[in-house]
């Protein structure tokens, strides 16, 4: 098993800065002191672009994240981190419209529509010191509220594991998060953390030269690090270490499914109680030294002009970032449309082996979890372009390499009745790498994990994030208006991060009884609506989508997964 070292051992404490009847929010975690900010539009404090690991630059590129240096000045929490190193994505952006009879038409791209000005504008920049977090702890009165010990949620954003980040900066594909948000839903009763960690090549690299001389899935590393962090200093910002809840949406919840499978299920000491999974993304993970892997490490190295190097891992840490970052760029562009070349890999110590079976076993770090997926999740990661020349065994031997005639056969069989070649491969994206992992996930478990469904049209993979974060949007309201909806639907997740159980409902929630999944009962939470009135309401998970989960489970093998 990986050791955990233990972090920031320096004796610290809280201090106040007094420059009279008001002193600003400032903590001591040893190896620096931040001063936050009151925030008078939420009534919360915040402490933006915390460092909790030291720059990944240079010699540090691919090891494990560092205790940061010890800074002497103090440092003003005012001003949202720098984002990590970005690698263009190629997804289906454009908004889509619900007419009254449920018909959806593809309009204009969502950033324009929602009026945002343009990313390039309101963006951070990026860098590869990018290990940061935000904290926002509900109340000005800092000195009284760090004394509450109050539940923490912990937010891990998506992206593919290629973009990203946690900070509220404008629109950019719906992924600008504002903690903000969390802490009003839920009524003021979390502390919510909100990470960063290495993209891309920087985070995901992957290959023998990267086992021998570095570390491998750096990205998980950090969101670990990030977590160990979380333990020894959230009860200085008034969080209760015991009560931490993680979640994710997209990459995001693919990473919390990492996290309950690290180390063999048995990390220790405990780093969460819970946890949250939203449209978990798990595409083909495969051993750090397969074929694909390794294929993409050479053509790093080659790009990189490493090839001829003695030690081609450290040519690459003393290469220009530029670089590399023109390097991360190219190879994400080739990849198949919808998904992403740098990802987790099985590393053999801290993923020990493959999620599906890892999940199978049960052995997890928490046995307390609450998943939710969309109703279309697959829609946005097929080509538009290729509605009418798309062949099933074509994508699926592109998403699946290792497939050979007999999986594509069955494949075929398994989907033919669900529409035409298009809309099939819409159902093979969405349920092989993000419905189907969620019930993976709830098989694990012994009758303690919960399963909702986003149902709201068009229900595509993200739209249920302006409903955690609604001040994405212009306006702060997300598209389906409704209070009594928004208060049920963001409310359970929060009620969830209360109390381990979405039934402990906040006021204002009209949640019916939301039973537990198992493999005897198998029944899941519909969010939706009928005309303008909410439409929530519990029902069986489909026999067919469930034969179909089994198929993928069945050949894991092959999926890489």
């Amino acid at each position: 098993m990986w050791p955990i070292p233990l972090l920031f051992v320096l004796p610290v404490a809280l201090s106040l800065e007094s420059t009279g009847p008001d002193p600003p929010p400032t903590v001591d975690l040893g190896y620096a002191r931040y001063q936050g900010v009151s925030n008078a539009a939420t009534g919360n404090t915040e402490f933006l672009g915390v460092r909790y690991a030291a720059p990944p630059t240079g010699q540090n590129r691919w090891r494990e994240p560092q205790v940061p240096d010890k800074e002497e000045e103090l440092q003003v929490a005012d001003m949202q981190p720098h984002r990590c190193q970005q690698a263009p994505e190629r997804v289906d952006k454009r908004n889509r419209v619900v007419d009254d009879d449920g018909n959806v038409s593809i309009g204009q791209p969502a950033q324009e529509v929602l009026g945002a000005p343009p990313v390039s504008n309101i963006l951070r920049p990026v860098s590869e010191d990018c290990l940061f977090l935000n904290v926002v702890v509900p109340g000005l009165d800092f000195n009284s509220t760090s004394a509450m010990n109050l539940p923490v949620m912990v937010w891990i954003h998506g992206g593919g594991y290629a973009l990203g980040s946690a900070s509220k900066v404008g629109l950019s594909s719906m992924r600008n998060y504002d903690g903000n948000d969390l802490v009003r839903e839920s009524g003021g009763k979390v502390i919510a953390v909100l990470i960063q960690y290495r993209l891309g090549l920087f985070g995901f690299l992957a290959g023998t030269d990267v086992k021998r001389g570095g570390v491998l899935n750096a990205g998980l590393r950090d969101q670990q690090f990030a977590l160990q962090w979380v333990q020894q200093h959230i009860s200085k910002f008034g969080g209760d270490p015991d009560k931490v809840t993680i979640w994710g949406q997209s990459a995001g919840g693919g990473s919390v499914l990492q996290h309950l499978i690290a180390n063999g299920g048995q990390t220790k000491p405990r780093l969460f109680r819970s946890a949250m999974l939203s449209s978990a993304f798990l595409p083909s993970q495969y051993y750090y030294n397969d074929r694909i892997p390794e294929t993409l490490y050479a053509e790093v190295i080659k790009q990189a002009g490493c090839d001829a190097a003695e030690d081609r891992l450290n040519c690459l840490r003393d290469t220009d970032i530029s670089v590399l970052h023109d390097v991360n760029a190219r190879v994400a562009e080739h990849v198949l449309f919808g998904t992403f070349a740098f990802v987790p890999v099985v590393d053999g110590e801290f993923i020990q082996q493959n999620p599906i079976r890892a999940l199978r076993q049960g052995k997890l770090n928490s046995q307390h979890i609450l998943t939710m997926v969309n109703t279309f999740e697959g829609r946005m990661f097929i080509d538009p372009e290729t509605r009418s020349t798309v062949h099933v065994h074509d994508y699926v031997s592109r998403l699946f390499p290792l497939f050979k005639g007999n999986e594509l056969y069955m494949v075929a069989k398994n989907y033919e009745y669900l529409g035409n070649p298009f809309s099939q491969v819409i159902q093979i994206m969405g349920e092989a790498i993000f419905v189907c992992p969620t019930y993976y996930v709830l098989r694990g478990l012994d009758g303690t994990g919960y399963k909702g469904e986003f149902a709201i049209p068009p229900g595509d993979h993200i739209d249920d994030v302006l409903y955690f974060f609604p001040s994405i949007t212009p306006g702060g309201f997300p598209p389906y208006n409704n209070t009594a909806f928004m208060k049920t639907f963001s409310g359970a997740f929060l009620d969830f991060v209360l109390n381990r159980d979405p039934n402990e409902k906040s006021p204002g929630s009209v949640l019916p009884h939301w039973p537990t999944w198992d493999r005897r009962h198998m029944q899941e939470m519909i969010f939706n609506r009928t005309g303008d009135e909410p439409d929530i309401k519990t029902a069986p998970s489909p026999s067919s989508l469930i034969e179909r989960c089994e198929f993928w489970e069945s050949v894991s093998r092959w999926t890489g997964q």
